[in-house]
C-alpha cells in the first residue's frame, strides 16, 4: 500500500469511530469462524491468526482493507496498525 492510500485510510478513521470499524472487521473475521485464540497484538500491531485468505471473498478482502487489515502472505495472518496495541 502506498504512503497516500494510508494517509486516506487514517483520515477515514478519525472521521467515523474506531471501535465501531473495529467491530465491522472482527465480525468478517467470525463469519469465517470463531477462532479460540484469534488475536495477537505486539508492538502497536494488532494480528488476526488461523485464517485462511482463500476462504474469503474479494469483497471482504477489500472491506479489510478499508477498515485497515492487511495480510501477511509469509507468516500467514492479517494484521493492522490502526488498533493500537494491547
Amino acid at each position: 500500500m502506498v504512503a497516500i492510500e494510508k494517509v486516506y485510510l487514517i483520515l477515514i478513521f478519525m472521521e467515523v469511530g474506531r471501535m465501531k470499524n473495529l467491530i465491522e472487521a472482527l465480525n468478517i473475521f467470525l463469519s469465517h469462524g470463531d477462532i479460540k485464540y484469534p488475536i495477537n497484538c505486539s508492538h502497536e500491531e494488532m494480528a488476526i491468526c488461523g485464517y485462511d485468505i482463500y476462504s474469503f471473498s474479494k469483497e471482504e478482502i477489500t472491506r479489510l482493507k478499508e477498515l485497515g487489515f492487511e495480510y501477511n502472505d509469509e507468516e500467514e495472518y492479517f494484521y493492522s496498525f490502526l488498533y493500537g496495541s494491547c
